[in-house]
């Protein structure tokens, strides 16, 4: 009776500290992600734009182009770049493209980075 009684508690113990473990596990993560925006934002302001920001920042010294696809719901594919593959400069920070279409439900926004020594990066990958 006595040893049942310790793997009962043993065990309770164990469930709990998992239990505590993840909790504090998942409350880091969230407060990290907020905590750092992303060098590229987009926004839906109304149903009818969507204006996606260049934000700078580290690591993006050697970005050349963005390459911005908008997808509306009724499957409706928009892309726009900022800048040009042939350019020699970075992408000005700041920097920003709007589309004008119909976003009334749910759109998919995707930024592709081309950087100048040819490699390229998802940037961006969301639904609005």
């Amino acid at each position: 009776m006595i040893s049942r009684n310790l793997f009962f508690r043993s065990a309770g113990l164990s469930i709990l500290i998992g239990a505590l473990s993840l909790m504090i596990l998942s409350a880091g993560c969230t407060t990290q992600e907020n905590a750092t925006p992303g060098p590229v934002h987009a926004v839906k302001f109304d149903p009818s734009h969507i204006t996606v920001d260049y934000l700078g920042g580290p690591g993006t010294e050697a970005l050349i182009v963005l390459e911005i696809t908008v997808t509306d719901s009724n499957k409706k594919t928009v892309t726009q770049s900022l800048c040009s593959r042939l350019a020699t400069t970075p992408v000005r920070i700041n920097s920003s493209a709007t589309f004008t279409g119909s976003y009334s439900e749910s759109s998919h926004v995707v930024v592709i980075g081309y950087f100048s020594d040819g490699t390229k990066k998802t940037m961006l990958d969301t639904t609005l």
